[in-house]
Parts: structure tokens; C-alpha cells; sequence
């Protein structure tokens, strides 16, 4: 098949990571991909895999990128192109209107749209959009059965029109990735390292998990590395330095070696409000690092089945879980069953899941065109 993914930039992101494991995956088995991004930048460009083509649609802004879009479906006529941030779902959903050809258009929900602040003019509309729109999908997916639950309540759509499809992004070469070189430095023999990770905004709520570290250093020497960055960067940094524990937080910045990092924590901990899935998590259980993660909908609980493979605790409760941090690192966990669960949700199991969606929606004849191109 000639499949399309349609992105906004290959800034760094768990959905964008997700899209070039996947075409990964699909390349290597004779499939053909394009990635249809608004703007070819980002951290991740250098991660394309040899094999996948980029059409850069040239727009700087998401709401002016409808024309560009029409013309990429009428001139590369994928046999399927799939979106997976909300304002990239309207705008192909509202684009397959002057679709030419037999294109198959499928949307992917990877947050929970009753958590956005449904006020503001960015995040206000898309309910009532996915309503209007969503009927010109040919497929919806959402990540989690909670985002799914999510997703039909919040836009009145038939929850049977929704399949489940978890992130897989546990690549191949996961053990390759773990030996990568680190910055040694944020490491400190004999001392337990803390990690987290995304971007510096509300919805990870660092915030709280400042709060919880500063507990725990109160019991036992301890360091807390977050890596990411984002606009809330100085409001962490100067809550470390009002808490006493600046010396023992780093912030390095944006990583391209996550897996590498994982894997030589002590235990990582996932603070966010809100989550589609949470990707890291399922990162940091392959690489048999133990989690500690709030039970945010939506997504933790699903990843680590139902706490079984990990702790959860409640959303924005600093001594919560700084209680869970100090029992996780006071007892030795079976990484062995950490690294089995992490495998489940591994790129391969994934690609394979939606090579399964877009063969039940693409038909064959089309498939088949594309099929002669490949060879």
C-alpha cells in the first residue's frame, strides 16, 4: 500500500515518534510512506527512516494548511493517509471532501478531548468539528480504551466506530538504543536517580512531582533528572530553587536517546494530569526500569495493568507520591516481568495492527496498484 501520514513538523513528540516507528516497520515490509508534514523542521527529521518520502506542504500555520492538503491527496492519491493531532484530524477529514480518487482517510485520537480547555478558541471547537467532520472518515482509532470511552462520549459518535489500537513504540533494536552514550554527569554512583520526561507544560504537572522530590529528599539522597523542555522551564526551575532542591534536579533539555537514559534510571515517574496513553511509559517498562505514575485517564492504568506492573497514585498528590517513590526504590522489582510487559506494546505489534485496519477499509485492486509501484 501507499500509506500517508499527515503531521504538523517532526518537532519532538510521542505521536511523532510513534508515525516513524511505524514507517519504520511498514517500509521494511514493502509498503510505500510519505510523511505529509505542514513544515519540514523538528528535532526528529534526522530519525526518518531511509526509504520514506517527506512532502513538505509549505504552510506555517494549521488553519492555512487546507489547500495544501487537497493538493497533496489529488497528486499523491495515497491509498490511505492517517492524522493524528486533533486540528490535523479536522483539516484531512474537512480536505477528503475534494479528495479525487479512492483515498481511505484515517483519524487517530491520542488525547482525551474532555481534558482541553474547552473556553479557548484553539481547543473550544474541535468537539463540535469531529461531529461534523468525522463522518468523512473511513476509520477512527483512539489509543486507549479510556480515550476511545472519551472520545464518543464527548462527540456523540458511536462508540463501535472507534477500534483500540495501543502505541507501539518499543523498537526493534531496543537494546542498541539502551547502550547509547548519555551525558555520565547526571548520573551520580551510589545515588537513586529519579527520571521524567516530556514537555514543560500544565498537562505533565513537573509541578507536583517538584513537590514529591523535595519529600523524598528529606528521607534519603536522591536526584531527579527531567528531560524535555517547554514554556513552564522557569517556573520549574525557580519552584527547585524556592524548594531547597535545586542542586539535585537537572533539566537538560530535549534527548534523541530516551531509551538510553531509561534504562539506566532508577525509576521513573510520570506526574500527568491527563494522558492519551502515555508512551514513556510503556518506554520505560521494555527497558525494566519500574514506574511510578499518577492515575490519570487516560492510559497509566491500561499500560500498567491496573498497577500490577507498577504504582499508581492520584493526580496532583505531591505526598502521595512521594510515598510511592520511596517504596519503589526501598524494594528490588522483577525487571524480567517489567521488560515482558514492555514488549507488548512493541512498533512491530503496532504497524501490524493497523496494516490489519487499512486492509479492512482499502480494497484490494487499490492495494494491489500499489503494490506494482513498490516492485
Amino acid at each position: 500500500m501507499r500509506i500517508g501520514l499527515y503531521l504538523p513538523s517532526l518537532e519532538g513528540g510521542g505521536i511523532e515518534r510513534l508515525y516513524l516507528g511505524l514507517a519504520r516497520q511498514w517500509i521494511a515490509r514493502g509498503h510505500l510512506v510519505e510523511l505529509a508534514l505542514n513544515e519540514r523542521r523538528g528535532e526528529l527529521l534526522g530519525d526518518v527512516p531511509s526509504g520514506v518520502r517527506i512532502r513538505d506542504l509549505g504552510v506555517r500555520r494549521q488553519a492555512a494548511s487546507l489547500p495544501a492538503l487537497i493538493r497533496y491527496l489529488r497528486t499523491s492519491r495515497p491509498n490511505v493517509v492517517m492524522a493524528g493531532h486533533d486540528h490535523n484530524n479536522i483539516m484531512l477529514c474537512a480536505a477528503s471532501f475534494a479528495r479525487t480518487g479512492k483515498t481511505r482517510i484515517v483519524a487517530s485520537q491520542h488525547n482525551t478531548l474532555s481534558a482541553n480547555d474547552t473556553r479557548g478558541a484553539k481547543f473550544g471547537p474541535v468537539p463540535l468539528l469531529y461531529r461534523a467532520l468525522f463522518s468523512q472518515a473511513d476509520a477512527i482509532v483512539a489509543v486507549s480504551s479510556g480515550v476511545a470511552d472519551d472520545l464518543a462520549l464527548t462527540c456523540h459518535l458511536p462508540r463501535g466506530r472507534i477500534d483500540v489500537i495501543h502505541n507501539g513504540i518499543v523498537p526493534a533494536d531496543l537494546a542498541t538504543r539502551m547502550a547509547a552514550p548519555v551525558d555520565d554527569t547526571l548520573y551520580r554512583e551510589g545515588v537513586a536517580t529519579i527520571l521524567a520526561m516530556g514537555r514543560m507544560v500544565e498537562q505533565k504537572d513537573f509541578a507536583t512531582l517538584l513537590a514529591a522530590f523535595a519529600q523524598v529528599r528529606q528521607s534519603r539522597p536522591a536526584r531527579l533528572v527531567i528531560l524535555g523542555e517547554g514554556p513552564l522551564r522557569p517556573a520549574l526551575q525557580a519552584q527547585a530553587d524556592a524548594l531547597g532542591i535545586a542542586g539535585d534536579v537537572a533539566m537538560p533539555g530535549f534527548v534523541d536517546t530516551p531509551f538510553a537514559h531509561l534504562a539506566r534510571a532508577s525509576l521513573f515517574v510520570l506526574s500527568s494530569r491527563h494522558e492519551g496513553f502515555g508512551n514513556v511509559i510503556a518506554e520505560a517498562l521494555a527497558c525494566g526500569t519500574p514506574v511510578v505514575a499518577t492515575d490519570c485517564k487516560h492510559g497509566p492504568a491500561e499500560i500498567l495493568g491496573g498497577g500490577h506492573f507498577g504504582t499508581l497514585v492520584p493526580v496532583g498528590d505531591p505526598a502521595a507520591m512521594a510515598s510511592a517513590i520511596v517504596n519503589a526504590l526501598d524494594h528490588d522489582p522483577d525487571h524480567e516481568a517489567l521488560r515482558t510487559r514492555g514488549a507488548a506494546f512493541s512498533e512491530a505489534a503496532c504497524a501490524s495492527r493497523y496494516l490489519e485496519l487499512f486492509r479492512r477499509i482499502v480494497p484490494r485492486g487499490l492495494a494491489e496498484t500499489a503494490r506494482k509501484e513498490v516492485a
